[in-house]
């Protein structure tokens, strides 16, 4: 999805001064801030991808010995895979070697809302040589209607991303500079009918939302940066690893501004420790999604 500019104004004058100079130092201040990542895009086209290339929905890599994966729902759907050698080289990340990410074909996804949460109703695998041809092939009773995205080849680019605000620590949400900015570049019309912006508001929309008008900040789909949630963020909860932890990365992140699906407006994590996953330890990855 294409960022949006903030709202129609007139060129020119004082007060279009100001609120370009404020817009720079906000650039320069967020760009501190961002943590580097790999963007996730859907190729426009509609080239296919190689059978190791980096996909949405299909398309799968099946070597001999790996069977399309079956749980108690019947065929998994795919979701994913990515080939790492594909992408820009992000610090603590694989290099090399495809992830692949499968989910139960049922009305969550495979999701749980128990203890289980995270453990269980997907299935991710890693391929460290992937010089073997593909031969398997997706079974014919898939239940698509049950995939939680669209389909097509994935274009993996450098990326920044940035934090929640809640993410931020105390002495930086605390600068004078989120004020200046809810109050010059805020949304006038909603403070002209008595809503009161705050600067978190102003963040999570014009900065780090969909209606960014910065140019080079990963809302959606990623590996590595921050995570995006449409309602609460479950690490530290349950199975899930601690935020900060290792174990709490972004892997993988998909969200329907580019790859469709997750019900309504949703988006889906894989979380790991990404070191790990480049060993071939797939034990610390959790899965996740939600929805507005």
């Amino acid at each position: 999805m294409s960022p949006k500019p903030f709202g129609k104004r007139k060129k020119g004058g004082a007060a279009h001064a100001v609120r370009e100079e404020v817009r720079g130092r906000l650039r320069q201040r967020l760009a501190e801030l961002a943590a580097p990542c790999v963007r996730v895009d859907l190729a426009s086209d509609d080239a296919a991808s190689p059978p190791t290339g980096s996909c949405l929905g299909e398309g799968a890599y099946l070597p001999h010995g790996q069977p399309w994966p079956i749980d108690e729902n019947g065929p998994m759907c795919f979701v994913a895979q990515i080939n790492f050698a594909e992408a820009p080289k992000l610090v603590g990340f694989p290099e090399r070697g495809l992830l692949q990410w499968f989910t139960s074909a049922d009305d969550t996804y495979g999701l749980t809302f128990d203890e289980s949460r995270g453990t269980v109703g997907f299935l991710a695998r890693w391929f460290d040589d992937v010089s073997a041809p593909s031969v398997g092939e997706e079974p014919d009773d898939v239940d698509t209607d049950w995939s939680p995205v669209g389909d097509g080849r994935l274009i993996l680019t450098e990326g920044l991303s940035l934090p929640a605000w809640k993410e931020l620590p105390e002495d930086v949400r605390a600068e004078p500079l989120w004020q200046e900015v809810t109050d010059v570049l805020g949304d006038k019309g909603l403070a002209a009918v008595g809503y009161e912006l705050e600067p978190e508001d102003v963040w999570e929309d014009l900065a780090r939302g969909y209606e960014s008008p910065l140019v080079g900040f990963v809302v959606g789909s990623k590996i590595g940066g921050f995570a995006r949630f449409t309602q609460t963020d479950p690490r530290g909860d349950g199975a899930y690893p601690a935020r900060n932890a290792p174990r709490g990365s972004v892997l993988l992140q998909l969200d329907s501004g580019e790859s469709g699906g997750w019900g309504d407006g949703g988006v889906g994590q894989l979380f790991a420790d990404p070191s790990a996953v480049a060993g071939g330890d797939l034990s610390s990855v959790r899965y996740n999604w939600d929805c507005g």
